[in-house]
């Protein structure tokens, strides 16, 4: 009776799934290498671009001013604060009419643009690594440029758990030739060449990389799938909040009150410290609190400390990510370890490298194919 060779189809089934979905897992880890150190480009082009100005800095008052005359049909969304010695970052939106094509800060059609307005003169900076990773994130999670594409999505979730399935299979593979020796197989042999050249840097990048792209991987996927949130919610005992429908109210909008945005970006800014950035999102109708959630400023996207500032009360929240649950800080520390800055600077510079080592991988994978 015919009995099939286990290990030889898995063998088969890492390779064929490596090729088929090479070119997909090497643009999710190049593109998470790059989006690792996007607020440190952003502020070293923003730098190097008012390298000559000097003088003292526009109130936030008149930055926003200045920034209105250049750019009338603007409703302003959000304003971010990078650190001292920083632009003004500004979101903003416009009616599909008021667009203008010629704008290179804008995306979803020229609907919503992103600016970096310079606090020496309120010019709009031209910092084109804020595009640049704003479609490189669009790109890392739908393989679209543009957009948050569905079908991308799905390729993108399909692909991380191809990337978790070849990891552990992998590992499996490469555990015998350890158990030989293991200090001989943990290093690079460069002066081999051809298949033997490339399948030991396949393997031994895949040793080195291999908990750190799981990590990658599972926090990705929590971002991905309801099923896997689900799951991780029932693991951990997390009953998320009951879905509340909003009380159907009179839409008013709100214009651009800049006298109130600006104060209410400096009351920001005073209750968090010089080491943190904060976005000030700006509510759109009359009587509604300004939301800020602010982080360290190498952090990349935002976790759970924030501050609701209610202009009309004159109350002052803060939701502070160390007073939450066991449950909501491992949850909200899903960004942290996605990236890796829940382990500081050299964390990042670790996952860093592993995402280029998936690029390296496909290269790799194809090479010995």
């Amino acid at each position: 009776m015919y009995k099939p060779n286990v290990k030889k189809l898995f063998k088969q089934t890492h390779k064929v799934l490596g090729l088929i979905f090479c070119i997909f897992i090497a643009i999710i880890g190049i593109t998470g290498a790059l989006i690792s150190y996007s607020n440190e480009l952003s502020r070293l082009e923003a730098s190097f671009i008012e390298r000559n100005k000097s003088g003292e800095f526009l109130s936030v008052e008149e930055t926003l001013n200045r920034f209105l005359e250049q750019k009338p049909k603007a409703k302003l969304l959000v304003l971010s604060h990078e650190g001292e010695n920083q632009p003004l970052g500004i979101r903003a939106g416009y009616k599909q009419e008021d667009t203008d094509p010629s704008d290179v800060h804008t995306l979803y059609n020229g609907t919503l643009g992103f600016y970096s307005v310079s606090r020496y003169d309120g010019e709009i900076l031209p910092v084109l690594s804020d595009k640049m990773i704003r479609a490189i994130t669009m790109l890392h999670i739908s393989l679209d440029f543009t957009k948050n594409n569905e079908i991308g999505n799905q390729i993108v979730g399909i692909s991380t758990i191809i990337i978790i399935l070849l990891s552990i299979t992998g590992l499996y593979f490469y555990i015998p030739m350890l158990k030989q020796n293991f200090s001989k197989n943990m290093k690079l042999d460069i002066k081999t060449k051809g298949y033997r050249f490339w399948y030991k840097l396949h393997s031994v990048m895949g040793v080195y990389t291999s908990i750190f792209v799981l990590i990658m991987c599972l926090t990705g996927l929590y971002g991905s799938y309801e099923w896997f949130r689900v799951g991780l919610h029932t693991l951990i005992g997390y009953e998320e909040p009951a879905y509340v429908p909003r009380e159907e109210k009179e839409f008013i909008p709100k214009p651009n009150d800049i006298n109130e945005i600006a104060r209410t970006f400096e009351i920001a800014k005073e209750h968090t410290s010089k080491d943190n950035v904060f976005l000030l999102f700006i509510p759109d109708k009359m009587g509604e609190p300004y939301g800020t959630p602010y982080k360290d400023k190498d952090y990349i996207g935002f976790g759970g400390d924030e501050i609701i500032i209610d202009m009309d009360t004159n109350i002052i929240k803060h939701n502070i990510h160390y007073d939450d649950s066991f449950e909501e800080k491992v949850l909200s520390s899903m960004g942290h370890l996605h990236f890796g800055t829940f382990f500081g600077e050299i964390g990042k510079a670790l996952w860093c490298v592993s995402s280029l080592a998936m690029g390296l991988f496909g290269v790799s994978g194809v090479m010995m194919w």
